[in-house]
């Protein structure tokens, strides 16, 4: 049985999710891409997620964002849900288009968001793909795109399943990407994160096989969608952590602290005590039992 997730308001987070056996179901062909961009914004005003980075891959993808309601679950659920319905008409598959393990979530204090932001931008450099970021064919924000004004994304012209235009959605929304909070102005954001990805680049591309031969660009959309990475199919059993490895003992107390408190209100309310308090930042019992929880901060 997973530990309860803490979901307080203003929390900012790193997120990842794999598609199921590691397939590369999310292959940055245009109408992949162009999905993907206008499903992302238009989950993420529904339900006032801000965006501060993001790289989809072919068989996983990252995101970077600051959860203003508490409601990271539920924009995963929408998100990943009408990704995977969208993806598998077009493939011809009805089975789960992402791992069934869920995605993982790591809270992000200020110190540690540039360094998972550079992390997300090098994942095409790393899996050896291409020599820069910004030669990646698929979805992938780089610094400069937090003063961008909002990419507007139109509905992709056939709809979602090759049946005209869904009325369930808008013609068009925005993409908005932002810059976290914690930082003086988004341009002194924008140029810690620039310097920081500059430095990194090198020993990413040091860390590659020398001799090398690094895939055409035309050629990574063309991926057959249903193969995957060498090394086969496994899972991967990792433990999905919700804190950084490198957090301070002070949060990862306070982490403990939130799971005392919340399992002695789950026992309570187990044995009949509605009237007991949840603390800050339940979320499922909140949206399945309408609980009450204490406030936010």
């Amino acid at each position: 049985m997973s530990h309860a997730r803490c979901r307080l308001r203003g929390t900012t987070y790193g997120v990842a999710i794999r598609c199921s056996e590691r397939r590369f179901f999310l292959a940055p062909t245009a109408e992949t891409n162009l999905t993907l961009r206008f499903l992302l914004a238009f989950y993420a005003a529904k339900h006032g997620i801000e965006l501060h980075g993001y790289a989809f891959l072919s068989n996983h993808y990252h995101l970077v964002l600051t959860d203003t309601r508490g409601a990271l679950g539920a924009f995963m659920r929408d998100f990943d849900s009408r990704v995977a319905k969208v993806i598998n008409a077009r493939l011809g598959r009805s089975e789960a288009l992402f791992s069934r393990d869920g995605y993982e979530a790591w809270e992000l204090e200020t110190d540690d968001v540039i360094g998972h932001l550079v992390y997300v931008a090098l994942n095409p450099v790393e899996a050896g793909l291409v020599r820069d970021p910004a030669a990646w064919p698929g979805l992938l924000s780089l610094p400069e795109g937090c003063l961008a004004p909002p990419r507007r994304v139109r509905q992709p012209p056939r709809g979602f399943y090759g049946s005209g235009p869904s009325k369930a959605y808008p013609a068009q929304v925005d993409l908005v990407l932002s810059p976290p909070p914690g930082f003086l102005s988004p341009e002194a954001f924008v140029r810690s994160f620039r310097g920081a990805l500059d430095l990194a680049l090198p020993a990413a591309l040091a860390a590659a096989d020398p001799g090398k031969v690094w895939p055409p660009r035309a050629s990574l959309a063309k991926v057959d969608p249903f193969s995957c990475p060498p090394g086969g199919t496994r899972p991967d059993f990792q433990v999905r952590p919700h804190l950084p490895r490198e957090a301070s003992l002070e949060r990862k107390l306070g982490l403990k602290a939130w799971r005392e408190a919340y399992a002695h209100a789950l026992y309570a309310w187990r044995a009949g005590v509605r009237e007991v308090v949840f603390p800050p930042g339940t979320y499922l019992m909140r949206r399945l039992h309408r609980v009450q929880v204490a406030p936010d901060r």
